[in-house]
């Protein structure tokens, strides 16, 4: 028997051309057919026909064929006839679709593929009350799979069910359209199914693990996109190791082809693309991640309202048929409708913005209208017969007012001195379309506000250069429509000289009956670098030596007057021009009631350090002075109410009463007789010390001591001093004087 030869299975690929009269992309009864339109194989995706590339004309029925193809890519173009427009397939453009299941109800969004805004909002089959499992968009037609194997086709203009299929039993994680074709995911086992979008029949099956089993198993989940431009899938695998996250398979052969590294890979739950960027969903964040194709360069992120669980793009606008053929496929039914162009468009200017689509006059791609700048546009439109016959007539297009947000808010100015509260800064003004709009603002920084059209501080709110020579803060202006522009702003903070502050002193208690007191050391604080202070008093009785606050020589505080004293000192700075601080310091009189008296030992009037030792230079010093009175003590013995600060002129009052008499000289000497007699009792020194002072004339001390006079000690003693003060050159007294101290 003579052995066969190994033959190839061959593909066809088969439709019709029509006149869609009525323009709504599906052909009607009594549709005509369209024939010797050029149909053919576009090998290299320019969207023209070029030398050598497969092309047939349509039959006189309108129908089609291109037989004996091998399996693989094509992409099916028409060159539609002068005079038509092509209405299937749609020109979708670029679109994109997201599921937001958990929203009550389910609802499917049509999002701005560019912003993430929301087009429209379409509902989920009447009554589903189960969880979307995928969605996908072929530019015509959107699928929506559930999780109760259910496939519904929707209208993805109104979102009216336009059919629906049970699918085989699987669990389902993922839905893609190419090519003319659905996949969906069973990530539990990592098959992809190949379904007819018509019937959901399953039209073939790869096992991603078994294909993929060189490197490691493939192991995808959670999501499955398509490519339409490379007629390749994208998934998401969990082998990390082996594979860049985000994997790209053929739609083919369910071979892996390369992969692209995303962050975030174990979040994704969809994904889709839309001409040459893929659209990752994550659920966890409410956010659309937008990457190039070939270098999975991060473009942008979209904020949704809620977590995409299926993702449908589509971004082609040539209006091809894009097919992926398997041996022996027949793909039927890849048909193109053209509708004749029944009218043309004049007019007087920028006539070329509108066209008329399915018998509706409208405005071009991209194009729009400005009330501001054109409140009417004069049109003349012409309706030209197959026959060429023309009828024309003008129009008027009223273009109706909307609201237009500001498109700029500026600052004249924006320089602000520091330490001026409530300080102006600048005009604030806005662009906006709408004229005599109303505009509120909203500063970021609360100590700003803008009143009758200057940004200012708000009372009591002042800056400081120190702190900060600049900073930026963001004005909002929102007009009465509720539109907003917002825009940085940057602050200039201006020098000035700054007060001192913190005006302080190292003491605040002060001795009273002391003249000339000091009271402490003055400080303060200065932000200017480099400058100095000077200080002032405004109490007379005080003066300032270099940065020490004391009394004036002659001058004393008196607990009778008061047992606290008031000042306000002032700290003035080198800065030109000048700048003063002021601070009330409270300062404590301190007891001091006997000046003259030794406050350590009464009776040690020449201070004896460091023992304190009484002697009888003690009283000599007392008789001196009664001797010589000078000017210190008045006729009847009076000494001043204050002694001098830091004055070695001797305690002359050891009785404590205000007076330098000879009764002082008494105590000291009755003192040292008593010390001298042993056995009889305390010294009058410790009595002096136990009794309350000034001694007068009924203290008991005072009769102790005149008591003891008679005593023989004490009479050689005082015989010894009346004889020196009696006989004594008073030069020489004072000499014994100097000596002794």
């Amino acid at each position: 028997m003579e052995s066969l030869e190994k033959r190839q299975l061959l593909a066809s690929i088969s439709g019709l051309v029509w006149n869609d009269t009525n323009g709504n992309a599906s052909r009607g009864a009594g549709e005509p057919a369209l024939p010797g339109v050029v149909v053919y194989l576009d090998a290299n995706d320019n969207g023209s026909r070029d030398a050598g590339e497969t092309f047939t004309s349509a039959a006189a029925d309108g129908t089609y064929s291109f037989p004996g193809l091998v399996a693989g890519n094509y992409i099916v173009r028409e060159e539609v006839p002068a005079d038509f427009d092509r209405t299937f397939p749609t020109l979708s453009g670029a679109r994109l679709f997201a599921t937001y299941p958990t929203s009550i109800p389910s609802q499917i969004v049509e999002l701005n593929p560019a912003t993430g805004g929301v087009v429209r909002t379409l509902p989920t089959p009447a009554g589903l009350a189960s969880i979307l499992t995928g969605l996908a968009f072929d530019g015509q037609t959107l699928f929506f799979l559930t999780e109760n194997d259910t496939l519904y086709r929707l209208n993805p203009d109104a979102g009216a069910i336009l059919g629906s299929n049970v699918l085989p039993p699987r669990a389902y994680d993922g839905l893609a359209a190419m090519g003319g074709f659905l996949y969906a995911l069973d990530s539990s086992i990592d098959d992809v199914l190949k379904l007819d979008p018509a019937t959901g029949a399953v039209l073939g099956t790869f096992d991603l693990n078994a294909v993929n089993s060189t490197p490691p198993a493939l192991n995808v989940w959670n999501a499955l996109g398509e490519v339409p431009a490379t007629n390749e899938l994208i998934s998401i695998t969990t082998d990390a190791l082996t594979y860049d996250n985000l994997v790209f398979v053929n739609a083919q052969t369910g071979a892996v082809t390369h992969g692209l590294a995303i962050p975030d890979s174990h979040l994704v739950n969809s994904l889709t693309s839309v001409g040459d960027e893929i659209f990752v969903g994550y659920t966890t964040g409410n956010r659309i991640d937008v990457y190039r194709r070939d270098s999975a360069i991060f473009q942008r992120s979209l904020t949704t309202s809620s977590g995409p669980y299926g993702l449908g793009g589509w971004g082609d606008t040539s209006g091809a048929h894009r097919l992926t053929l398997t041996a022996s496929q027949n793909a039927t039914g890849i048909d193109f409708g053209d509708r004749f162009r029944l009218v043309t468009i004049t007019g007087t200017k920028w006539d070329n913005r509108f066209e008329v689509t399915s018998g509706q006059l409208q405005l071009k791609a991209e194009q729009s209208l400005n009330f501001e700048a054109e409140p009417t546009v004069n049109l003349t439109i012409t309706a030209r017969d197959a026959g060429g016959l023309e009828l024309a007539k003008p129009f008027t297009i009223t273009v109706t007012n909307v609201n237009e947000g500001p498109t700029n808010v500026s600052l004249s100015g924006g320089s602000v001195a520091e330490n001026v509260a409530g300080a102006m800064i600048g005009a604030v003004s806005v662009s906006d379309l709408d004229a005599g709009d109303s505009h509120t603002f909203l500063v970021s920084d609360s100590r700003f506000e803008v009143a009758l059209g200057q940004l200012q501080l708000k009372p009591g709110q002042s800056l400081d250069f120190e702190a900060a020579s600049a900073f930026q803060i963001n004005l909002t202006a929102q007009d009465a429509g509720g539109l907003a522009v917002t825009r940085p702003l940057t602050i200039n903070v201006t020098d000035r000289n700054d007060p001192p502050a913190a005006i302080g002193i190292t003491n605040q208690k002060v001795r009273e009956r002391i003249s000339g007191e000091a009271v402490g050391a003055l400080s303060a604080t200065d932000q200017d670098a480099g400058q100095t202070l000077s200080f002032a008093v405004d109490d007379a009785r005080f003066e300032i030596v270099g940065a020490l606050l004391k009394l004036k020589d002659g001058q004393y505080l008196d607990q009778t007057l008061g047992l606290t004293v008031t000042i306000t000192v002032t700290a003035t700075d080198s800065g030109t021009p000048p700048t003063a601080g002021t601070q009330a310091i409270t300062i404590d009189v301190q007891a001091n009631p006997h000046p003259w008296q030794n406050s350590t030992e009464p009776l040690d009037t020449n201070n004896d350090l460091p023992d304190h030792a009484v002697v009888p230079l003690d009283a000599l010093i007392i008789f001196n002075l009664l001797n010589n009175p000078g000017t210190l003590i008045d006729a009847a013995g009076r000494l001043p109410v204050a002694r001098p600060a830091g004055s070695e002129l001797p305690f002359y009052d050891p009785s404590g009463d205000g007076f330098c008499t000879s009764l002082d000289a008494l105590l000291i000497i009755n003192d040292i007789n008593n010390r001298q007699l042993e056995g009889e009792g305390e010294s009058l020194q410790s009595r002096i010390a136990a009794a309350p002072v000034p001694l007068d004339s009924e203290s008991p001390i005072l009769h102790a001591a005149e008591s003891q006079a008679s005593s023989p000690d004490l009479e050689l003693v005082l015989s010894a001093i009346a004889e020196d003060i009696a006989f004594a050159p008073k030069t020489a007294l004072r000499r014994r004087f100097g000596a002794a101290r």
